[in-house]
C-alpha cells in the first residue's frame, strides 16, 4: 500500500489522538511500506525545499546578505554555530567558511539524507520533526540561517524521536555525528527548543497528514 492510500484511509477513519498517546503512533501510517524508498525520498526532498525557502526569506534581495535581526533573544544564540565554528582550531578555513555560508540545496539534501540514514530515523519521525521545526519557527518568528539551520533540524529530529518513542541516539552519539556540540549542549538545545514552543507538541492526525502531504507535494 502506498503512502497516499494510507493517508486517505487515515483521514477517513477520523482518528483523534495525541502524539504522546500509546494508543496511536504515526508508525501505523508507514508500517506497510518500509521498502518504498520513493516516498521517503520525496519527503526528504520536500523537507530540503522548506529549509531552503525559509533561509531565502532571511536574505536581503539587494545586498544578497542576511537580513539583520535585532534584539535576538538569548534562546537563539544556543542554536547559532558561528562562534563554535570559529573556535574549531583543527578545522580548515575553507570548511569553516562553508559551515557559515548559505548552503546550496544539494548540501542541505545531503545533510538530511546522511543524518536520517546514520541516525536510522523512520520516515514518520522525519515528518514529525518537520512539524516540530515549523512549530519552533512559528513560535519564535525566527528564520533558518546559515549558522543555525543544522542545529535546529537536528534538535527537531531528536525531539521527534523521543516523542514518538523510536530508537533515539544518545547525546554521546550525537556528539560523534556533530562534534560542534558537546553532549551536554544537545540536552540544552532540546530544553530550549521545548521552552520556545511552550511544550506544545500535540499533533493530531489531520495535522500530521497535512504536513505529510505538504512534503510529498
Amino acid at each position: 500500500m502506498c503512502i497516499s492510500n494510507c493517508l486517505e484511509l487515515l483521514v477517513n477513519q477520523e482518528i483523534k489522538c495525541t502524539i504522546s498517546s500509546e494508543k496511536w503512533s504515526p508508525m501505523r501510517l508507514f508500517a506497510c511500506q518500509e521498502d518504498e524508498c520513493v516516498e521517503r525520498s520525496k519527503i526528504i526532498h520536500g523537507f530540503t525545499d522548506f529549509i531552503r525557502e525559509n533561509m531565502n526569506a532571511s536574505i536581503d534581495a539587494n545586498t544578497r546578505g542576511p537580513i539583520p535581526e535585532s534584539n535576538l533573544p538569548k534562546e537563539y544564540s544556543y542554536f547559532c554555530e558561528l562562534m563554535r565554528v570559529v573556535d574549531q582550531k583543527n578545522l580548515p578555513r575553507d570548511e569553516k567558511v562553508q559551515l557559515i555560508s548559505m548552503p546550496s540545496r544539494k548540501r542541505i539534501l545531503n545533510f538530511l539524507k546522511e543524518l536520517t540514514r546514520y541516525c536510522q530515523v523512520p520516515t514518520e519521525v522525519i515528518v514529525l520533526s518537520f512539524v516540530f521545526l515549523k512549530k519552533l519557527l512559528d513560535a519564535s518568528q525566527w528564520k533558518l540561517r546559515a549558522a543555525s539551520w543544522r542545529s535546529m533540524v537536528l534538535t527537531s529530529i531528536r525531539v521527534a524521536q523521543r516523542i514518538e518513542a523510536s530508537a533515539s541516539l544518545s547525546v554521546q552519539d550525537l556528539h560523534v555525528i556533530y562534534p560542534l556540540y558537546q553532549p551536554q549542549d544537545f540536552l540544552k538545545l532540546e530544553r530550549v527548543f521545548l521552552e520556545v514552543v511552550d511544550y506544545k507538541l500535540f499533533v493530531n492526525t489531520t495535522e500530521f497528514v497535512q504536513n505529510c502531504q505538504e512534503l510529498l507535494a
